[in-house]
């Protein structure tokens, strides 16, 4: 998924861990598709929201639907939801060139739609499977830190995450047919008192910046990234007020060794590890941090430059171990009771 604000130019490069954590519920999506209703003559309408650049909604649905096919032969057909800025170019490329690609399957068809998934974007009671990964964490806007907040969930941003989990699930629900299901890969945080480990980079290095006043703490105020990382007891509280149209099959923590890391326990090759931890994160601070900034278009990539210093000092003088924290939540639209 692209951040709210705009699209993040490279995701296909720098989602690998997100890409592992979202594999491990395959077979979970599989068996959801096996248990909805439908004759097999008829069509299975399959929603992604927030495909991003694509090669990670790629990947998933393919090994998704060639299990599928293993016990049904419906037809089907998949919408893939990001941004109207998104890069459309590329999601569309993949899927008809990659040699991966579930059009090879046969009797799969797909369409994009350009529009931001807090607004309704199917049909009422259309979809049969809707599925997300790593998008539902995304923010509707950025909420200011009070005073003395640093890190990545605080008060402000938990408040806004509540308020924007209710309003997605609620249009979700309304697109799903009764019976249909909604798979969720949320990023996600172990303890409710702590952040992702991921945020030593992503927020402690910035904070450095503060500390040494090269980032003004009004800045460092509007230095939020448009995603909020939920516990699982914080998700189980919003679907507690869905009680009466959903039945929820899965909410639970999960972590990964993030790649990198573990490519990097494996190889003992730290300059590698480095340069995919870097080139990452360049990629992914570059939005939060800019819009953040009063400054010049100069002054703004001299302080990424100088933030990726940081990254690459923690680096060195941190190597505990690189996780990928995330929630899985599963949840079946009610029947309707007649």
């Amino acid at each position: 998924m692209a951040f709210q604000s705009g699209g993040i130019h490279g995701y296909n490069q720098v989602s690998h861990g997100q890409l592992m954590a979202a594999l491990k519920f395959k077979d979970d999506a599989v068996e959801c598709l096996k248990s909805i209703n439908l004759p097999e003559d008829e069509l299975l309408n399959v929603a992604d929201y927030g495909c991003s650049e694509g090669y990670n909604s790629l990947v998933t649905f393919s090994e998704i639907f060639t299990e599928f096919r293993k016990h049904k032969n419906n037809p089907i057909t998949i919408t893939h939801t990001d941004l109207p800025q998104n890069n459309w170019t590329e999601v569309n490329r993949l899927i008809v060139e990659s040699e991966k690609s579930y059009l090879n399957l046969g009797n799969i068809f797909y369409s994009t739609i350009g529009r931001s998934f807090f607004n309704q974007i199917l049909p009422k009671d259309s979809v049969h499977f809707a599925y997300s990964s790593f998008a539902m964490h995304y923010l509707s806007v950025k909420p200011p830190r009070d005073e003395g907040e640093y890190g990545w969930a605080f008060h402000n941003a938990k408040s806004q995450g509540y308020k924007d989990m209710k309003h997605l699930l609620n249009i979700r629900l309304d697109e799903l047919i009764a019976g249909g299901y909604l798979v969720m890969v949320i990023f996600g945080r172990e303890n409710e008192n702590e952040d992702p480990s991921f945020s030593r980079f992503s927020f402690h290095t910035i904070k450095e910046l503060l500390d040494r006043g090269e980032i003004l703490p009004e800045e460092f105020k509007y230095y939020v990234w448009h995603s909020y990382p939920y516990h699982a007891s914080e998700i189980k509280e919003i679907l507690q007020e869905f009680e009466s149209r959903v039945d929820v099959v899965k909410c639970e923590y999960g972590k990964s060794l993030f790649p990198y890391y573990a490519e990097y326990i494996e190889t003992g090759d730290f300059d590698v590890y480095e340069k995919n931890i870097v080139d990452m994160m360049r990629v992914m601070m570059k939005n939060a941090l800019f819009t953040s900034l009063k400054r010049s278009e100069e002054e703004k990539i001299q302080l990424l430059d100088k933030a990726i210093d940081e990254v690459k000092l923690s680096l060195r003088n941190n190597q505990q171990p690189l996780y990928q924290d995330y929630l899985t939540v599963i949840i079946r639209k009610k029947p309707l009771i007649v």
